[in-house]
């Protein structure tokens, strides 16, 4: 019990020690903080699939197959009948009133081919780098009386250099 009250030991451990260790750990914390947040991003698409499910439920409680089959047959019945007034109209174009769509076409397409266009730079552009650039972390500690910063770089492949 002497020591219960006592002044602490000395650790042998340094601050630089505890420095690199989180050097080290840090990439860990990052992944698992990413595994969290991907995790909560699933369970919002589970929520969202059930609720969708539920409102499928409720709508196939509405309608039913033979009204669905009615009003399929319906709209079939409605694109027929338009077909045929298209058809209709399509027809009562006279010889003359082709011709005269045909050369307003031509002249729409002449006027297009006159039409200026902005000059396109000879320029080659720049090399794009093979590898894409990667993310760093930055990592303080304190180190007597200043902060030093360790610089950890880590690839497109999440191995950490």
């Amino acid at each position: 019990m002497g020591n219960l009250f006592g002044k602490k030991k000395a650790t042998r451990v340094t601050e630089q020690d505890r420095a690199v260790l989180l050097w080290i750990l840090f990439p860990l914390f990052i992944l698992q903080v990413q595994d969290i947040e991907f995790a909560q991003i699933e369970m919002k698409v589970f929520e969202g699939l059930k609720v969708g499910n539920d409102c499928l439920k409720k709508m196939h409680e509405v309608l039913s197959l033979e009204e669905v089959e009615r009003i399929m047959d319906e709209t079939h019945d409605s694109i027929e009948y338009q077909k045929q007034i298209d058809e209709m109209l399509a027809g009562s174009l006279t010889q003359e009133d082709e011709e005269a769509v045909l050369a307003e076409l031509e002249a729409i397409t002449q006027g297009e081919a006159d039409l200026e266009l902005p000059e396109v730079p000879e320029e080659e552009l720049p090399e794009v780098p093979e590898q894409e650039p990667g993310l760093c972390f930055l990592l303080f500690y304190f180190c007597g009386n200043y902060y030093t910063c360790i610089a950890q770089h880590a690839n497109a492949n999440k191995t950490f250099l």
